[in-house]
């Protein structure tokens, strides 16, 4: 499948190995392009898709456009199909929603709203969705043993985690 990803730091993570990842904004994070965009949109204003990135031209080929939560802006979705009809358009929510991270209440169609957690899933009706990888970091397991790091805040699963750690 021909996918665009649109995140707020595409040149993070493992988002420099997939093809077709664009940053949501005009101009990067911490361009003045970026802050005037933000200052607009946080007082409730749009500031309409002139300071979007690149994702939302050219780009006829993809069937589908995932716009990740962190990024999304509202009103994303309705240009992508306006430019793009037939196109699918889904939110993936792969953060724990909080109080700060409700980008789901803004978006259009609740039908096409996904979730890497089950809880949320529950709490929000959304649909659930694993999180995916680059193929380039997927290897399989010889038997020996292996070590694994893990960065992040408990959201709610610490105690999975120390029980992975066993």
């Amino acid at each position: 499948m021909n996918a665009v990803l649109v995140y707020e730091k595409p040149k993070a993570l493992f988002f420099p190995l997939l093809k077709n990842v664009y940053s949501p904004f005009a101009g990067p994070v911490g361009s003045p392009k970026y802050y005037f965009y933000r200052a607009v949109n946080t007082v409730g204003a749009q500031a309409g898709s002139f300071y979007w990135g690149e994702w939302k031209d050219g780009k006829k080929d993809a069937d589908l456009f995932v716009l990740f939560d962190y990024g999304y802006q509202r009103g994303m979705e309705t240009l992508l199909h306006k430019k793009y009809p037939g196109k699918k358009v889904v939110l993936f929510c792969w953060n724990k929603i909080d109080e700060k991270h409700q980008s789901y209440r803004k978006f259009s169609d609740p039908n096409t709203i996904y979730s890497t957690d089950q809880n949320d899933c529950r709490e929000y009706g959304l649909r659930f969705q694993t999180i995916f990888y680059p193929t380039e970091l997927i290897h399989p397991y010889g038997g020996e043993k292996k070590h694994i790091l893990f960065v992040g805040a408990d959201k709610g699963r610490a105690a999975l985690i120390r029980q992975l750690e066993k």
